[in-house]
């Protein structure tokens, strides 16, 4: 794993460095009124196109490691957000299923609805309480894993989380629906949530693209669980891109993996 995130970091590395650099310093200068990169996904295909279609399978994991990439070389950086955008392969809302949890989307919608500003943790401390080491964690996304055990004394301690020692950032809930009325009078709608600077990108009624991360929810107690979008970010309209052989890559991709059997 150590080698395999060494491999990202460096790719990450060379591209901010060779495609992103006015763009980061420009970041590292407005920070903290500004907290988020952009990185334009045909750009990064036309760069290295293995690696993207990689971060297609595991966008948690690669995005994470962007944003480490950016911390380890900025000091001003507490914490920022890598965002994906210009993503020219588009899924409708009721295709979404199982088959692609974890994965990297853009969805087109409508805002049915939007909840009161929440909270999120952005750099999550937890403590040993056998040794006293604490360790940070940047979740990217709603969902906060915390370490099993203490590295440092050998897994001897309890390992707590302390929210007065993290760092949080706004969270908002928006209730999703198709753009057309195709579901019918019971349209599929799936939440998605918008955290940190784009908390306030969307208003009820707003029609948009959203691109994030499909998670399952768990629904109670049983072996149910609901989806649900962490979004990277979002659009008025689908930018027109001239160069389709992203888009097809991960076209084929989808109609490979609904023709394998179970």
């Amino acid at each position: 794993m150590a080698q395999a995130n060494s491999r990202i970091d460096d790719t990450w590395r060379s591209y901010f460095s060779e495609r992103c650099h006015p763009d980061v310093e420009a970041l590292a200068r407005a920070y903290p009124d500004r907290r988020s990169l952009y990185v334009d996904l045909v750009d990064l295909y036309g760069y290295d196109s293995e690696f993207t279609v990689a971060l297609f399978d595991a966008p948690g994991r690669f995005l994470r490691r962007a944003v480490a990439v950016l911390c380890a070389g900025y000091d001003v950086f507490d914490h920022v957000n890598v965002r994906v955008t210009n993503n020219p392969a588009l899924f409708q809302l009721a295709d979404l299923g199982a088959g692609h949890l974890h994965e990297l989307v853009t969805v087109e919608g409508v805002a049915a609805s939007v909840d009161p500003v929440g909270a999120t943790a952005a750099v999550a401390v937890f403590e040993c309480d056998a040794c006293g080491e604490s360790v940070e964690v940047r979740p990217y996304g709603v969902r906060l894993s915390a370490p099993h055990h203490c590295d440092e004394c050998g897994g001897s301690g309890t390992v707590r989380f302390r929210p007065g020692r993290s760092t949080f950032v706004d969270l908002g809930r928006v209730s999703f629906g198709p753009s057309t009325e195709e579901d019918g009078d019971d349209p599929r709608t799936v939440d998605v949530y918008l955290a940190d600077d784009l908390v306030d990108a969307v208003a009820p009624g707003d029609g948009f693209l959203v691109t994030g991360i499909v998670r399952p929810v768990r629904a109670g107690p049983s072996n149910r669980f609901d989806l649900c979008i962490d979004g990277l970010a979002v659009a008025d309209e689908r930018t027109d891109v001239a160069d389709r052989s992203l888009a097809e890559v991960i076209q084929s991709r989808w109609e490979s993996m609904s023709a394998d059997p179970e």
